[in-house]
C-alpha cells in the first residue's frame, strides 16, 4: 500500500496533553459580552457573507492559503466551490459572498487550533466549516475533541460569533481496516462536542454509507466507491483506493452538505452555546494563546548563508541527494508558509534569533533530513534547552516540531536557534525555515 500520509492523515503526535491532576487550572469562563453579536442575527441584513473553510487536503483541494475571492473562486476542489455557489445563488442580488479557504494539506486539528487566531479570525467569518474527521483519524478521542473545542471557544470570543458547521468527510476503507475504529470513534467524539455547544454537524460519511447499503450490491465498500462501482474515488493499486475523491466524489460530498443545508437551513443559524469546557482536563490548553512569527519578521535576525526562497531565489539543490531536491515545489510557493521561506545549505554558522516573552516556541519548516533540528539556547547561554524543527522531510506539515519550553516569566528573552552543520549521515542538509509559533500560557 503506498504511503499517502504526507497528504491526508494526521500523525498521531499528541501536542495536547492532559494537565496533571495535582496542578488544577481554573477554567476560563466564557460569557457573551455586550459588544458581541451573532453572525446569524446579521445574515439577513448584511450586504456580504464571509465563508471560511478549515481542513486538510480534502478541503484545500488545490487552493493555496489566503486566496480571497468574491463569488466565483478558481479551484480544483469542487466541494468548496459548490458550497460557495450554493450561498451565492441563495443570496443572489442581496449580498456578496466572500470565501477564505484556510485549509492546508496534510494538517490536523492541532495545527488548525494554533493558527486560527492568525489566519482565520481576521477574516471575520460569518460561517466557518471545519473538516478534520479524516486527518484526525490517528488522534485518540481526547485529542480529537480538544483541538476542535479550542477553535470553538476562540470563535465564542470573537466580536462577531460565526455560525460553526462541522463536516465529517467520507474515508474510503472497509470495516476491518486498521484505521476504521479510530476514525469512527473520532467522529463520535466530535459529535459529542458539537451537541455540547449546540452546533451543526453534517455527516457525509454516513450519507455515503447509506447510499452503499441502499444499492444492495455484492461489491465491497471500497470497490463500490472506485472504478468497479460508482467511480467516486480512484483506485491506485489492487489494494489501495486514494483517500481523496475525484471530481465525481467531490460532487457527492457536496450533495451531502447541500442536502442538509436545504432540508433545515434554520438549524444552521442556531446560535452556539456558551458552555463549560467539554474536553475533561484541557483547561490549561484552553487558556493558551498562539502567535506566528514569519521568516521576514523584524524580530528575527540571521547569521550564516541564508537566502529567501522565491522566484528570484529558487530552491538550492541538496548535495546529499546528488544535487536533486526531494521537496516538490509548486510555483515557488509552499502553502503552509504564507509569508515565505528562508533556506540554508551547508549550515556552518547558520542560526536565527528571536526576542520573545512567550512561554514556549515551535519552529515550522522543511528539511531534507530529519536530523536537521535547530538547537535552542536562551540569553547567550551554552545550555541547549531543546531542539526545534520539522519531523518530516516532505511538504506535509502533519508531523510538526515539538514545543521547547522557555523561562515563561513574562520577561523578554533572546532565543537562538542554531542549525547543525551536518546531519547524522555526515552530509550537508537543506533547512527551510517558515516561521515560529509562540505559545502564551494563561489568559
Amino acid at each position: 500500500e503506498p504511503d499517502n500520509s504526507a497528504d491526508t492523515t494526521g500523525s498521531g503526535e499528541e501536542t495536547t496533553e492532559k494537565p496533571a491532576e495535582t496542578e488544577p487550572v481554573a477554567p476560563p469562563v466564557l460569557e457573551k459580552r455586550e459588544d458581541q453579536v451573532y453572525s446569524a442575527d446579521l445574515i439577513d441584513s448584511s450586504d456580504k457573507l464571509n465563508i471560511a473553510f478549515m481542513g486538510g487536503s480534502l478541503t484545500s483541494g488545490g487552493i493555496s492559503y489566503n486566496k480571497l475571492m468574491p463569488d466565483w473562486p478558481i479551484s480544483s476542489n469542487t466541494w468548496t466551490n459548490n458550497i460557495i455557489t450554493y450561498f451565492v445563488k441563495k443570496y443572489k442580488g442581496s449580498k456578496t459572498v466572500y470565501a477564505l479557504n484556510a485549509a492546508l494539506p496534510g494538517t490536523s486539528s492541532d495545527y488548525a487550533a494554533e493558527r486560527f487566531d492568525a489566519q482565520v479570525a481576521p477574516f471575520e467569518p460569518d460561517i466557518l466549516f471545519i473538516e478534520y474527521a479524516v486527518n484526525d483519524w490517528n488522534f485518540d478521542k481526547y485529542n480529537a475533541t480538544a483541538h476542535c473545542e479550542y477553535i470553538i471557544r476562540r470563535c465564542l470570543d470573537l466580536d462577531k460569533i460565526p455560525i460553526i458547521v462541522f463536516l465529517y468527510a467520507p474515508f474510503p476503507m472497509e470495516d476491518d481496516d486498521y484505521r476504521y475504529e479510530s476514525y469512527t470513534s473520532g467522529i463520535e467524539a466530535k459529535k459529542g462536542l458539537v451537541e455540547h455547544y449546540g452546533l451543526v454537524g453534517i455527516d457525509a460519511w454516513e450519507y455515503v454509507r447509506e447510499l452503499y447499503k441502499a444499492d444492495e450490491t455484492e461489491l465491497s465498500f471500497t470497490d463500490w466507491l472506485s472504478d468497479a462501482g460508482k467511480g467516486y474515488y480512484n483506485r491506485m493499486s489492487e489494494t489501495y483506493v486514494d483517500v481523496h475523491p475525484n471530481s465525481t466524489g467531490y460532487a457527492l460530498f457536496s450533495d451531502a452538505i447541500i442536502k442538509q443545508l436545504d432540508e433545515d437551513f434554520d438549524s444552521i443559524l442556531d446560535r452556539p452555546a456558551f458552555a463549560d469546557i467539554y474536553t475533561e482536563g484541557s483547561e490549561e490548553y484552553m487558556c493558551s494563546r498562539f502567535s506566528f512569527v514569519a521568516q521576514n519578521d523584524s524580530r528575527l535576525t540571521y547569521s550564516g548563508d541564508w537566502n529567501v526562497y522565491d522566484e528570484e531565489n529558487p530552491y538550492v539543490a541538496d548535495p546529499v541527494y546528488g544535487g536533486e531536491d526531494r521537496i516538490e515545489i509548486d510555483n515557488y510557493r509552499i502553502p503552509h508558509f504564507v509569508d515565505g521561506i528562508r533556506q540554508v545549505i551547508n549550515a556552518e554558522g547558520a542560526s536565527f534569533t528571536l526576542e520573545t516573552s512567550a512561554d514556549a516556541v515551535m519552529v515550522m519548516g522543511l528539511t531534507s533530513k530529519l536530523a536537521l533540528k535547530a538547537s535552542v539556547t536562551v540569553d547567550g547561554s551554552d545550555e541547549v534547552i531543546g531542539t526545534c524543527g520539522p519531523t518530516t522531510e516532505t511538504t506535509c506539515m502533519n508531523q510538526i516540531s515539538e514545543w521547547v519550553e522557555l523561562p515563561g516569566d513574562g520577561e523578554t528573552h533572546t532565543v537562538k536557534f542554531t542549525i547543525p552543520d551536518s546531519n547524522e549521515d555526515g552530509g550537508a542538509g537543506l533547512f527551510r525555515f517558515g516561521y515560529i509559533i509562540e505559545r502564551y500560557d494563561g489568559e
